[in-house]
Order: structure tokens, then C-alpha cells, then sequence
């Protein structure tokens, strides 16, 4: 599905954004930096439906290296890459709802671990990323979590899972009934192109989940403690 109507009024006047536009699946924000796109993004009030998106400058022709370049790592895959980010008004951050597709299979093994096996319905978290990131550093990433934190039906944690990094359950966050909305939004440090993946924890024991894949440039270093 698409936006089905967005105002970007607010995000427009945020200095270093270049453009806000509609694109298949969700809202794309062009900027001449990661952590502007993400607050931009965070401005933009918009109806969002389902589906997957590609990345799209705001010239509306899309760039094959930038929608889908390779994830192998290897030279080939790097020059490609920073071919199409090249011709794009860098970087094209997408507001995206969740995707509703299995994780990747490390990730499944993580959340059914973790889980003890229960089920895990797709829906209620969307993830902010780049679509490409200049470097794994420090990515951007806003998690929120569609529930109306009442006492009788609130959020309690929201667990972030990666695909590639050394440590696949990265981090939880523990909310509250008291807090106005199940929101964070943090930098997180990856090692390669991957899948980062959300679970909320709701107060009835539901798990929901959602997806996001991002691109980098260049890769953080990284090491396995």
C-alpha cells in the first residue's frame, strides 16, 4: 500500500532537507544527512499502508544500485553501491511501516529463543532507518509502536534484533502505561547491509513485530565482544 496523504510542512522548513516525497510504501525524505532525514521524517504527519518500498530521489526516477545493491561486501558490490548513491541526493530516509515478511534466518532463531517459541504476529511497529547510511557508525533508528499505553493496554518492552552484527538482540527498551507514547529513538552501530528487527512486548503478552533493511557506504568496524 501506499501513503494515502502526507503533510511535510513542518519537515520542509528543517534545515538541510532537500525534499519530501511520496514514493510506493511510505514517505521518503532526501537530506544532506542521516540524522536530518531522521528528524524530518519524525516531522512528517502522514497515513501510511503497507508494502515495501525502493529508494526514490525526489527527481522520481529510481536508481537500480541505490533500490538494490548487492550485500555480499566484496569490491564489485562496494562500487555499485556507491555508484548509485552518487546519483542520489543522499541520504533517502523512508518512513516505512512494518513489512510484514519472515526475519531473516538468524534473527528467527534469536526471537524464538528469546520468545520460547511463541507467536509473533507481524503489524503495530515501524522502524526509521536510512535507506542507505553514509557509514554503519552511527545509524539512526526510530522505533514506535502503534498502542494507546493505557494502564489496561500498553507496550512493556520493544527488543531490537540484527542480522549481521557480532550480537543479534542488540538492546531493549522498557516502557510504561504512564508514557505517552511506546517511541525511541537512538544510533545504532552495524557492520554490514542488513535486516534490523522489532518486537514489542504488550502487557497482554502479545509479541509484534516489525522490519527494516538498511544500506550502508562504509561499514563500522566491529569486533566480537
Amino acid at each position: 500500500g501506499d501513503a494515502e496523504g502526507f503533510d511535510a510542512t513542518e519537515a520542509r522548513k528543517i534545515k538541510g532537507v532537500i525534499d519530501v516525497v511520496k514514493v510506493p510504501g511510505g514517505v521518503a525524505v532526501a537530506a544532506d544527512n542521516s540524522w536530518t532525514a531522521m528528524k524530518a521524517a519524525e516531522a512528517v504527519a502522514a497515513d501510511l499502508g503497507g508494502g515495501r518500498q525502493r529508494a526514490v530521489p525526489p527527481d522520481g526516477q529510481a536508481h537500480p544500485q541505490a533500490a538494490h545493491p548487492r550485500r555480499d561486501g566484496d569490491v564489485t558490490g562496494r562500487r555499485a553501491l556507491l555508484a548509485g548513491a552518487a546519483a542520489l541526493p543522499l541520504p533517502i530516509l523512508v518512513r516505512r511501516p512494518a513489512r510484514a515478511a519472515p526475519p531473516p534466518p538468524r534473527i528467527a532463531a534469536e526471537v524464538a529463543a528469546a520468545f520460547g517459541g511463541r507467536p509473533v504476529r507481524d503489524g503495530r511497529v515501524s522502524i526509521d532507518l536510512p535507506v542507505i547510511a553514509e557509514s554503519g557508525n552511527a545509524v539512526p533508528m526510530t522505533i514506535l509502536v502503534d498502542s494507546p499505553m493505557t494502564p489496561a493496554d500498553f507496550c512493556r518492552l520493544v527488543h531490537v534484533f540484527n542480522e549481521r552484527n557480532p550480537q543479534p538482540h542488540v538492546a531493549r527498551f522498557l516502557f510504561g502505561p504512564r508514557m505517552p507514547r511506546a517511541e525511541v529513538t537512538t544510533r545504532i552501530r552495524l557492520a554490514a547491509a542488513q535486516t534490523i528487527y522489532a518486537v514489542a512486548e504488550m502487557s497482554d503478552g502479545g509479541l509484534w513485530a516489525g522490519q527494516a533493511d538498511v544500506t550502508l557506504g562504509f561499514a563500522a568496524c566491529m569486533d566480537n565482544g
